[in-house]
């Protein structure tokens, strides 16, 4: 209380008492008195401690009170809800089975339920990279073109161009016509392959063909970097570059995707349906299963 005691501003006495007084200025406010200094007489006003105190008081409950409310609000905020709180069960065993097995459908099918996630899986890129690679290796065209996106992206592997180069070449050679757009995405951008227009536009008519919406517009965004006889020399290469596989694989493909829709369309139902459990048995079962699968395709 020494330091807040008030001393006179006239003759720096601190022999000072509360004026009984009132002034008739009010400029004192709430926190100041006023005062008369014992040794020149003088009135003045000072801010007094027993107010001083009580404001700081009252502004360190205020403070409390509402960093207190903060705390309870903010832990309550982060209480886990309802879609946190799920006991998360893994991929449907029948996908796990079918994976594991050396099924490419339901490899490629495992591989989008780990890239996306669920109620029921956890995102997890590299589980999905992995089944992806298996999946394109079978020669699955999807799985071909998503394992180029994945190495464009870098996601669940170190980004590297060259090697979606490679994979998206495999996806539109085989008549996906994403993985031509992609392709003809890389030659116009030279991501992984030398810049190549001729090439970029002939695999863009060919995505344009095969119903991607974007591809005509990107074809003419191409084509504005081109000569009039580049142009009409990569239309003549887009009459070249027709998918490897038969027909008869195409028609294997066709059943593939109605075979994925039903893989899809079980590991719902057997998420909705199965008992709140732990992963581990179904992640080690998958595991042993990824391995005989792979052994089996070596052989």
């Amino acid at each position: 209380m020494a330091l807040l005691q008030p001393y006179c501003p006239y003759c720096k006495a601190d022999t000072v008492r509360r004026s009984r007084r009132t002034h008739k200025n009010r400029e004192g406010g709430l926190l100041r008195h006023l005062y008369r200094c014992k040794s020149c007489q003088r009135h003045f006003f000072a801010i007094e401690p027993k107010r001083l105190w009580i404001a700081l008081s009252a502004l360190t409950l205020v403070i409390t009170a509402v960093v207190g409310v903060s705390i309870y609000r903010g832990n309550k905020m982060y209480t886990p809800g309802k879609s946190e709180t799920v006991s998360r069960t893994g991929p449907p065993v029948q996908l796990l089975d079918a994976a594991g097995n050396g099924d490419r459908v339901a490899r490629y099918a495992l591989a989008m339920l780990y890239l996306e996630g669920d109620a029921q899986v956890t995102a997890n890129p590299q589980e999905a990279f992995k089944w992806m690679q298996l999946s394109a290796q079978q020669g699955y065209p999807k799985a071909e073109y998503q394992l180029g996106m994945f190495y464009r992206d870098g996601k669940g592997t170190l980004q590297d161009f060259s090697s979606a180069f490679q994979w998206l070449t495999k996806a539109a050679k085989h008549g996906y016509a994403d993985g031509q757009y992609q392709l003809g995405m890389a030659y116009f951008h030279g991501d992984g392959v030398t810049i190549d227009f001729k090439q970029a536009y002939a695999w863009m008519s060919l995505a344009s063909t095969g119903g991607v919406a974007k591809a005509a517009s990107s074809r003419d965004e191409v084509a504005r970097h081109m000569q009039a006889a580049d142009v009409t020399a990569a239309q003549e290469l887009s009459k070249t570059l027709m998918p490897e596989e038969p027909a008869t694989k195409a028609g294997e493909d066709k059943a593939a995707e109605g075979k994925e829709a039903v893989a899809k369309d079980v590991a719902s139902k057997d998420a909705a349906a199965k008992p709140a459990t732990t992963s581990t048995t179904d992640s080690a079962k998958a595991t042993d299963a990824g391995k005989a699968g792979t052994s089996a395709a070596s052989h």
